[in-house]
């Protein structure tokens, strides 16, 4: 039996023998804002109520839920996570990732949407849970899509009200030597974005600097290309004012054999 815990932020699930019971409680299957996770007391996402579906796939459990976007509860984004065995045979805790249904670390090449972190902290993220009766959308950092174009089924996805202290994150890429990383920005004023990587508060693998002038999508570029084998990939910035976050791009760009020497 799964269901939504009284703590509303968890998928929980109990198993009988019989349908009617007795159930016995076996844990958490995932936290919308990872919970749990490892001790966590601490929110990785804004966070809310939770539904669920739990399937096997390709001879993988995946437990299928939400996240939260827009600043309120009731708005949401589809998520699949790979639920990890114990050694009773039983399930345990999910992580929150960016992962879905790839059976795996994404490649760290192509282009990725901003609203694929499966970390999104900032100051002005309160601690307190989402709600439908408030609406935290004009005062908070969050992911949000605007209409694009004339089909009604046209949007366009990005994180909104980003400020100096926010945070976004993305479990796991698998790096290559060689690549850079190009960051698609709007907004206005002097931005300046760090990546991290594996924690949310390691030290800078690069920074870039620009200044945004505002009205349309502007690219920052940072330095990966010493970066290899498989990690969590974390954004930092520090802004003037409150800005967007559409994307970024893997760009493969050319070393000297002489540079790993």
């Amino acid at each position: 039996m799964v269901y939504s815990s009284e703590l509303s932020h968890e998928m929980a699930y109990a198993i009988s023998d019989k349908p009617l019971g007795t159930y016995t409680y076996q844990g958490t299957l995932v936290s919308c804002g990872d919970f749990g996770l490892n001790g966590n007391t601490v929110p990785v996402m804004p966070y809310g109520n939770v539904h669920r579906g739990l399937a096997q796939l390709n001879g993988s459990w995946y437990i299928f839920y939400h996240r939260h976007t827009s600043g309120q509860e009731a708005s949401r984004q589809g998520c699949a996570e790979r639920l990890p065995i114990r050694p009773d045979g039983w399930f345990g805790q999910a992580e929150i990732t960016s992962c879905g249904l790839n059976q795996g670390p994404l490649p760290a090449e192509g282009s990725y949407n901003a609203c694929y972190c499966c970390h999104l902290t900032s100051p002005s993220i309160a601690p307190r849970r989402l709600t439908v009766r408030e609406c935290r959308r004009d005062t908070e950092t969050h992911i949000y899509e605007e209409p694009a174009g004339q089909d009604e089924t046209e949007h366009l996805h990005y994180i909104a009200n980003v400020e100096t202290g926010t945070v976004v994150g993305y479990k796991y890429f698998r790096f290559e030597e060689g690549k850079k990383v190009s960051l698609r920005l709007r907004g206005k004023g002097k931005v300046r974005v760090s990546a991290c990587l594996d924690r949310p508060d390691a030290g800078e693998t690069d920074a870039g600097e620009r200044r945004l002038e505002g009205g349309t999508w502007e690219e920052i570029s940072l330095d990966l290309s010493r970066v290899s084998g498989e990690h969590a990939l974390y954004f930092k910035f520090q802004t003037e004012e409150r800005i967007q976050f559409e994307g970024f791009s893997f760009v493969e760009i050319m070393l000297n054999s002489s540079e790993f020497s």
